[in-house]
């Protein structure tokens, strides 16, 4: 049922493509057609959507947005294999970074990779830089990285019971489809098997074309 979802939301994005959409339509579209096959475990194809929602924003001269969005996108480059690619872009950015909020999400970014690659010393010391920041700078919209990025680490530490608390505190403000699969995860872990299955459920009521887990 769950590759039907995503068969119906493919053929509804691949429409749209074909019918030349102005540039900000294709970036809303190229950003839905890389979900969609993250969400299929295509990460190459993830990764070449990704790469035309680049350059398209990149052709619409917006700066800040093109580079948070690379930021964005870091996991979808280690997913496809590229690790070292996503942390010389990072490393890059932070070279030259003006702003406080290049250097927010670069350290964001940087907890995404090091979390990918399972790698909870290197995350932690990114999430630490970035709540330092955010402390420092009163920016409360990115405390939900952080309790993610918290439960990241605490998941690649076995410590499931945190970790379930640390996805739940940025779902209050920020609900992924990830967060309610990895907090389910967790949950089954810790043989709570109907806590998994409600968040599961819920996960698919929010998210359809989510594939069931």
């Amino acid at each position: 049922r769950s590759m039907g979802r995503l068969d119906q939301a493919q053929a509804t994005l691949d429409r749209g493509l074909q019918r030349s959409p102005h540039d900000d339509d294709l970036v809303q579209l190229l950003d839905q057609q890389a979900t969609l096959f993250g969400l299929q475990g295509q990460w190459q194809r993830a990764l070449d959507a990704t790469h035309k929602l680049w350059s398209t924003l990149k052709k619409t001269d917006r700066p800040i947005e093109y580079v948070e969005r690379q930021f964005q996108d870091v996991a979808t480059m280690v997913h496809a294999g590229h690790a070292d690619d996503a942390l010389a872009l990072i490393h890059d950015a932070q070279k030259s970074a003006d702003n406080i909020n290049v250097s927010m999400f670069a350290a964001s970014a940087l907890a995404s990779v090091y979390s990918e690659l399972g790698d909870a010393k290197q995350a932690r010391a990114a999430i630490d830089q970035l709540a330092t920041y955010i402390k420092t700078y009163d920016v409360a919209s990115m405390q939900a990285n952080v309790s993610y990025y918290r439960g990241r680490v605490a998941e690649i530490e076995g410590a499931y019971a945190d970790a379930i608390a640390s996805y739940q505190a940025a779902l209050a403000s920020s609900p992924s489809e990830e967060m309610m699969v990895r907090a389910a995860r967790c949950q089954r872990m810790l043989k709570r098997f109907g806590e998994a299955r409600a968040l599961v459920a819920k996960a698919l009521a929010l998210f359809p074309a989510m594939p069931e887990a």
